[in-house]
C-alpha cells in the first residue's frame, strides 16, 4: 500500500480534470481525493496498490484535450488507514 501527494500544473481547471482523476482512481479502487488550488494547479493525494497508482500517475500525465498536464511533482506521505473512497474537495 503507498499514499502519493501530487501537484498538477498545466490547463487542469475548468476542464473536467477533477472529475478524469476521480474516474481514472474509481476504475482501479483507489482512494484520496482531488481539489482545484488557488494558485490555478490541482492537488491530490491518492492511495492504493502500488502498480495501480503507478498506471494512475501515467493516465493522469496523459491527459486528453481540453486539458493538458506540463508538470506532476510527487511526495510519497504514509498511507492512511480508515479512508475507503477517492471523493472531489471543493472549497
Amino acid at each position: 500500500m503507498v499514499r502519493y501527494k501530487g501537484v498538477v500544473e498545466g490547463r487542469v481547471q475548468g476542464v473536467g480534470f477533477r472529475y478524469f482523476t476521480k474516474q481514472l482512481a474509481l476504475e482501479a479502487e483507489l482512494t484520496g481525493w482531488v481539489k482545484n488550488t488557488p494558485e490555478g494547479t490541482v492537488e491530490f493525494e491518492v492511495q492504493g496498490n502500488r502498480s495501480a497508482v503507478r498506471s494512475f500517475m501515467r493516465k493522469i500525465q496523459q491527459a486528453k484535450y481540453p486539458a493538458k498536464v506540463t508538470n506532476l511533482s510527487l511526495k510519497n506521505i504514509h498511507p492512511l488507514n480508515n479512508e475507503t473512497k477517492f471523493k472531489i474537495i471543493y472549497t
